[in-house]
């Protein structure tokens, strides 16, 4: 009997190993899994803990916060959900693109290296890379009383705190950057792509021109290529993990100036045919708090996508989860469920509370919606001066030329009558575009049937509300804007509305009020031919591209520089002239070289009496500082 039993105990415990060979993915000599691969993305967290913001009501953190897209208040919630729903989906590998923390501090990446640990005791490996925020320097306590510095990680300390996660397993590593690459099973090798690290950061944030796009060294492409061999000759597919998208990230009808202006690399052509080359498919970048699938098909060695994912912190939450298949890699994209009840902050209110448990996705796209505007009214006023940035406009067109700064000349513009009522009437063109219905009495559609058009019929009701859905429609990837969709005609009729807002508030009275020297002159017929003709294209890579003219004013300390209109043809002015207002009117497609003129006016009415068109000083403090700046934070 006993012996039956021995016999019947060793085929069960038998039954057992094999059952548990059956259930369990294979693992090569080096305790990788093999088997079908899934891999979770997640990128741009922009951690701040809760203590570090102290309470969302604080004047501290307002101020901190303004316009910001990214959930900070609530990051923290939303990085322990989006752990704990990692875990309930058990992905092999969970892949973060950088921006981790949103300003570097200790506390920050303390607390997201605790939560990479819970992943890896789940059994997930996470593999991450940096982002220009994790490198800021500048942490900050917000309390009652104020905001307070904190304590930030050094640059040189990122692959010793994150040594668990990448760099102990890394097969290679760049000696230039913390670049690395691992082994994700016996069919794919992975390659993380880091250079925020040597990217120069202070530059990045003080100045929006397209020559902040980052440039591989020699060292680094090296160190890319050898291991893209190496990989091809191991019979892997390598896939990339980068923080910066390799090329547009926007999507086509937005998308096609971020080859200009979004930080992209700049060898991308040649990184492109390089991992086409190799037999790379997959790309993940972030960076661009934006949802978008490049697909690169025109390359000579074969297709490649690259999977630019937006914040889990901002609308519309994404995690994308990609699956091994014999096809290659499939993707879904899902948003965070919600926060989980245990991690919603102590300061949130009951109201608060119901609102982010009830619906996470409306209440994360409303988010967006009020920090756009928000960001807007901000933009306003400018050092304690109502409506102070739109006096910027009148330093940067010099009405108050002189040698000192620019906060001397806006307190002076502010003290002046004619200035003042600049800035009153600036204002009120903001408001009336923002607020301005599309159907209805005094809408777009009212305007349009006084020239004869017709505005098509779109699902919005103002046109802050269309920018607002058009911009959430980046955020999530959902852009279906093509150039002759009725959105982009009823788009073009806002705009023509928004310069004819601007014509009744008669700027030119003001500006020939501040300098004799300014020619009063009347625009209403260009405006009304803009209209009838419907000229303007607001779809043209072309525009964009123009903007390389303005590279070497800015190279050449473009703010003390003036151009002399006589020294430049009348094609040339105009090619400067549709190089400053590329989205606002196409002058060269209606330039007449014959006469001169632009929509059958002369040229020279565009311009400052005198012979001077002032490129430097609009450029650097209006187009970049007031509009370009933080666009992307």
């Amino acid at each position: 009997m006993k012996k039956v039993i021995k016999i019947i105990a060793c085929g069960l415990i038998l039954c057992a190993i094999l059952a548990s060979g059956v259930a369990c993915k294979d693992k090569n000599e080096k305790g990788v899994e093999n088997g079908p691969l899934k891999i979770a993305v997640l990128s741009d967290l922009h951690i701040m803990t809760e203590e570090e913001v102290g309470d969302p009501s604080y004047d501290s953190f307002i101020e901190y916060s303004l316009g910001k897209q990214t959930m900070l208040y609530l990051s923290e919630a939303i990085f322990k959900s989006a752990v704990d729903e990692l875990i309930e989906n058990k992905p092999d590998v969970v892949l973060f693109s950088g921006d981790l923390t949103q300003n570097g501090s200790k506390k920050s990446i303390d607390l997201v290296i605790e939560q990479f640990h819970k992943l890896e005791q789940a059994g997930i490996r996470v593999f991450t890379t940096s982002g220009t925020t994790d490198f800021a320097k500048d942490a900050v306590l917000c309390t009652e009383s104020g905001i307070e510095e904190d304590e930030s990680i050094e640059i040189e300390d990122f692959p010793v705190l994150f040594n668990d996660f990448g760099y102990a397993e890394a097969v290679s590593r760049d000696e230039d950057t913390f670049s690395y690459v691992v082994d994700l099973n016996d069919d794919y090798r992975l390659l993380v792509m880091e250079y925020a690290s040597v990217y120069d950061y202070t530059y990045h944030r003080t100045r929006m021109i397209v020559d902040r796009m980052p440039e591989i060294t020699e060292g680094t492409m090296d160190f890319i290529e050898k291991n893209m061999e190496r990989a091809q000759d191991d019979k892997k597919e390598m896939l990339v993990l980068t923080y910066f998208p390799i090329n547009n990230s926007v999507g086509d009808y937005i998308g096609y100036n971020t080859k200009r202006y979004v930080v992209a690399y700049k060898e991308h052509e040649y990184l492109e045919d390089m991992f086409s080359f190799y037999g790379t498919k997959y790309i993940f970048s972030g960076h661009m708090h934006t949802q978008n699938v490049l697909a690169i098909k025109d390359n000579q060695y074969g297709d490649l996508y690259d999977y630019t994912t937006g914040s889990v912190c901002c609308y519309p939450l994404p995690i994308r989860y990609f699956t091994e298949t014999e096809e290659g890699l499939t993707e879904e994209t899902k948003s965070l469920s919600g926060i989980r009840e245990e991690y919603l902050p102590s300061y949130l209110t009951d109201a608060e509370k119901t609102a982010v448990t009830t619906d996470f996705l409306a209440f994360s796209k409303s988010y967006v919606k009020k920090a756009i505007f928000d960001r807007l009214e901000s933009m306003l006023d400018y050092m304690g001066v109502e409506n102070g940035n739109f006096l910027r406009i009148l330093y940067g067109l010099e009405f108050f030329p002189s040698d000192d700064d620019i906060d001397i000349n806006i307190s002076r513009a502010a003290n002046d009558p004619d200035a003042v009522e600049f800035g009153r009437r600036m204002r009120c063109i903001y408001d009336t575009t923002v607020n301005m219905p599309l159907y209805g009495e005094n809408s777009v559609e009212s305007r349009c049937l006084a020239h004869g058009r017709t505005m098509p019929k779109i699902n919005y009701s103002t046109i802050g509300d269309f920018l607002a859905e058009v911009m959430c429609d980046i955020y999530s990837g959902a852009v279906h804007i093509t150039s002759e969709s009725d959105e982009a005609v009823a788009f073009r009729f806002m705009a023509y509305s928004m310069i004819e807002v601007a014509l009744e508030q008669d700027l030119g009275e003001i500006f020939a009020k501040l300098d004799e020297s300014v020619k009063y002159f009347d625009l209403t017929d260009i405006v009304t031919n803009v209209f009838e003709t419907d000229i303007l294209d607001l779809n043209d890579e072309e525009i964009v591209n123009m903007l390389t003219i303005l590279n070497p004013l800015v190279k050449a300390k473009s703010s003390q520089l003036k151009l002399q209109v006589n020294f430049l043809s009348a094609e040339d002015f105009i090619r400067v002239v549709d190089t400053f207002l590329p989205i606002v009117v196409r002058f060269a497609a209606e330039y007449d070289a014959e006469t001169d003129t632009i929509f059958g006016v002369p040229y020279t009415r565009y311009y400052k009496n005198g012979g001077f068109i002032y490129v430097g000083k609009l450029w650097d403090d209006v187009v970049i500082d007031i509009i370009a700046k933080d666009i992307l934070y």
